[in-house]
């Protein structure tokens, strides 16, 4: 199953592939000020479907969302996932040319035993610049 996220629609993956419904999957634009999400990594886990996301202004910037579903269609109301760079490690303040600093981007999920173990992102800064990884392991209740 292919899943499109940021203002697009949900496709199954069968061949051919099948619109399932016109309008976009996950849609938070009826919050105003063009809140969305991106970098979305699905994963089945007890029986639903679940979702990480980096949120776009739902509850932040620079905040992860997490989501599950029954379907796939139709998904819960997000929840913080994780939280900005600064609640895990100090960093000096940004560069002036790094408009990205602080905020984790781009998060997967290494399952094992089919639950969430690692969780991998990445940010912009570090010793070099650039960008850096981050390997957090997942503690679950």
């Amino acid at each position: 199953m292919a899943l499109f996220v940021r203002k697009r629609v949900y496709a199954k993956r069968d061949r051919p592939r099948t619109m399932v419904q016109a309008h976009p999957l996950i849609d938070f634009s009826s919050r105003g000020e063009n809140r969305q999400c991106e970098d979305a990594f699905v994963w089945r886990e007890g029986g639903k479907w679940r979702m990480i996301v980096r949120d776009m202004g739902v509850f932040g910037h620079d905040v992860g969302l997490i989501m599950e579903s029954d379907d796939g269609l139709a998904w819960s109301e997000p929840l913080i996932a994780y939280q900005p760079v600064r609640a895990y490690v100090e960093q000096p303040p940004a560069p002036r040319d790094l408009t990205k600093y602080g905020r984790l981007e781009r998060p997967q999920i290494l399952l094992r035993g089919g639950r969430p173990a690692y969780l991998f992102t990445t940010s912009q800064g570090g010793r070099y610049e650039t960008a850096t990884p981050f390997l957090f392991k997942i503690v679950q209740d």
